[in-house]
């Protein structure tokens, strides 16, 4: 998919570690907690993903992280500075592309240069560089509208990696889109990680995917979100499809998939006993 020598992206550091210490967080003046005590660390050069049962606080947890939102208790590093609260420190990718309508290609993968004030004769280089690479160089004319699912989220990719950011945080980001389409991208995204240096902290529900793109997976409890478990992926990299079939690989997926589902039946019951929850 991505052509050898992959280009380099202007970056203010080198890869740190990023860690997330006894984090807590609750909302509604703290009557609903969404995350108690998770700590987890992602190593420089690293792939790590969360998982966890739907509601169990991922996205909050990467919010904090990213310093959208300040936790109650805890704090966010980056190699020895104190982060928490503070943003600009990690490229983020949301579950939707989130590309402007009226922009082009170009326009769109260059938007988080043109906020920062980087000129058009800078950032349109670098642009039309990584659109090459990922073969979308001849759409860079053309507007969100007329592009497949998997176009825009690559389109969605190069802006984050545009931003120049060592650390990516990307929250389900092929979540979208259909099941061939998936696979092939999470190929994509493997090359591009590699090809960069760079470390990803990674939301999923796909157990699949988390096991074939990471090097390590984090297991997340039912609200209030704890981390119940860190899963090391020893398997031989570069990874292709092959490794799904394998019984180490089948053997990962099923120990992940039996601490998922009993957090996910905690969190059903939990709901059903609430006040107007489903009988």
């Amino acid at each position: 998919m991505l052509a050898a020598g992959f280009p380099s992206v202007a970056r203010t550091v080198l890869p740190s570690t990023l860690q997330a210490d006894a984090i807590c967080k609750a909302f509604q003046r703290g009557k609903v907690p969404a995350v108690e005590q998770a700590s987890l660390t992602v190593g420089s050069g690293e792939f790590v993903s969360l998982v966890g049962p739907s509601g169990c606080g991922k996205s909050t947890l990467f919010n904090i992280v990213a310093g959208l939102i300040r936790p109650d208790e805890g704090r966010v590093t980056l190699g020895d500075q104190d982060v928490t609260g503070q943003t600009g420190h990690v490229g983020y990718m949301l579950q939707r592309d989130l590309l402007l309508p009226w922009r082009t290609v170009l326009n769109n993968v260059v938007l988080g240069l043109d906020v920062r004030g980087t000129s058009r004769q800078t950032s349109y280089p670098q642009a039309r560089t990584l659109l090459g690479r990922f073969g979308l160089l001849q759409h860079e004319g053309q507007y969100p509208a007329t592009l497949s699912g998997g176009m825009r989220q690559r389109c969605a990719m190069i802006r984050t990696i545009l931003y120049g950011s060592p650390i990516l945080l990307l929250d389900e980001p092929l979540s979208a889109l259909d099941a061939q389409t998936r696979l092939l991208m999470q190929e994509w995204i493997l090359e591009v990680w590699s090809s960069l240096g760079s470390s990803v902290f990674y939301i999923t529900h796909d157990l699949e995917e988390a096991l074939f793109l990471s090097d390590r997976v984090y297991i997340m409890s039912a609200r209030p979100g704890r981390i119940l478990e860190e899963v090391r992926v020893e398997l031989p990299r570069p990874r292709t499809s092959d490794v799904r079939i394998s019984p180490e690989f089948v053997a990962l997926k099923a120990r992940i998939m039996d601490v998922v589902r009993a957090q996910a039946q905690i969190a059903l019951a939990a709901e059903t006993d609430e006040p107007g929850g489903v009988a």
